[in-house]
């Protein structure tokens, strides 16, 4: 895979071969993952049914970036999904008709009751005072971002997030995102900062998480106060 070259590009909708290579993709990637076995209350069949509903939420109110791979024009390699100020996942009526609430219906109890309740009353009890009430309406936050194993440490990733950074810090606002103690230092290495940390109780234990954000106009700030004052 040395020399893979690829391109970034923005989906505003995806032909039904893009949907059906972006949820094998997601479905390698989360497979197995102590979150997504929680989410999914273990039951990984129900991956693609919610990768299906996340992608098709993003494309009607968030932002869907693909990289795909120049040799092969309809190849995609890496997807990050995204939602700007002012929209979260799932948060609308809209969003939720797309595959949302159907999934949903195929969770036990125990798995809707931790979805609809659990995840967002942590949430507000201990994410959200990481944050200023300026900086909670300014954050785009990273659904997902998921790469092809083959493809990894090449820089899809990177410039996925780059794009979406360059789009915030346009409009004097920050990346975030939430991931496990794995990823931490991969984000990092893209310009991500750790917010804070925050434990997240789950039918099959306790999880871990990590808070990172990634802001571009206060490293610009920061760069032209140096400049003034050298």
């Amino acid at each position: 895979m040395e020399g893979t070259t690829f391109t970034v590009y923005r989906l505003l909708d995806m032909t039904e071969q893009e949907m059906g290579q972006a949820l094998d993709l997601y479905t390698r990637t989360f497979t197995g993952d102590t979150y997504f076995k929680a989410k999914l209350g273990g039951d990984f069949s129900l991956l693609p049914i919610l990768g299906r509903a996340s992608l098709r939420a993003a494309l009607l109110e968030g932002y869907v970036y693909a990289a795909i791979e120049d040799k092969h024009s309809d190849r995609i390699i890496s997807m990050g999904i995204w939602f700007a100020p002012g929209t979260r996942p799932f948060a609308t009526e809209a969003q939720r008709s797309l595959g949302y609430e159907d999934w949903l219906k195929k969770l036990s109890p125990e798995a809707v009751n931790w979805n609809k309740h659990t995840v967002s009353d942590v949430k507000k009890r201990l994410l959200e005072p990481m944050f200023t009430a300026e900086e909670l309406r300014k954050g785009w936050w990273c659904s997902s971002l998921f790469t092809d194993i083959d493809h990894r440490r090449k820089g899809c990733a990177r410039a996925i997030v780059n794009k979406v950074a360059k789009r915030a810090s346009d409009a004097n606002e920050f990346l975030a995102l939430i991931t496990s103690l794995s990823n931490v230092l991969n984000y990092e290495a893209m310009g991500f900062e750790q917010r804070g940390t925050y434990i997240l109780p789950t039918l099959f234990g306790d999880i871990a998480l990590y808070v990172l954000t990634r802001d571009d106009k206060k490293d610009q700030t920061h760069t032209h106060r140096d400049r003034l004052t050298s």
